[in-house]
């Protein structure tokens, strides 16, 4: 089993978008870390866009703070929201009670 926390703090100034800071990370496995200069440990500005009320595009830049890492990552992210308390199996197994 490995370890590998992530975190991330957003701030939203406007409905239509956010800005934060992602941290991603991998330690090694548990009770066996690799050492420090091993481990990778990422750091990300990123800006969220909220286009519509079912799709986010997630951009950011981040650098690795360990030689383990990447020096640099742009990366987007491109993400749909999904309402399953809708779906017609759940509404048809609701009415065949």
């Amino acid at each position: 089993m490995t370890f590998g926390p992530a975190a991330t703090v957003t701030y939203a100034p406007s409905k239509y978008y956010n800005i934060g800071v992602e941290y991603y990370s991998y330690y090694g496995q548990l009770g066996n870390f690799v050492s420090l200069h091993n481990q990778q440990q990422q750091v990300f500005p990123v800006v969220n866009l909220f286009v519509s009320p079912k799709w986010e595009i997630n951009i950011g830049a981040g650098w690795g703070a360990t030689a383990g890492t990447d020096h640099l990552i742009v990366k987007c992210i491109i993400g749909r929201y999904f309402d399953w308390s809708h779906s017609p199996s759940r509404q048809f197994s609701d009415s065949a009670q």
